[in-house]
């Protein structure tokens, strides 16, 4: 969902999960961590920066 917070200003909330779609991707979620998620959910919001600066 994107949302308009002010002029100059995007509210991005994501609502979803990331799940293996085999054995193995769902081992590798599980034992990746918390800190790993945080990670990819970082990166994946640089990537929507980077691309709103693009626009």
């Amino acid at each position: 969902m994107i949302m308009t917070a002010s002029v100059s200003q995007t509210r991005f909330i994501y609502e979803g999960q990331n799940k293996g779609v085999n054995f193995v991707g769902r081992a590798m979620l599980k034992l990746g961590g918390e800190k790993n998620n945080l990670k990819v959910v970082e990166e994946f919001l640089q990537k929507v920066r980077e691309e709103a600066l693009t626009l």
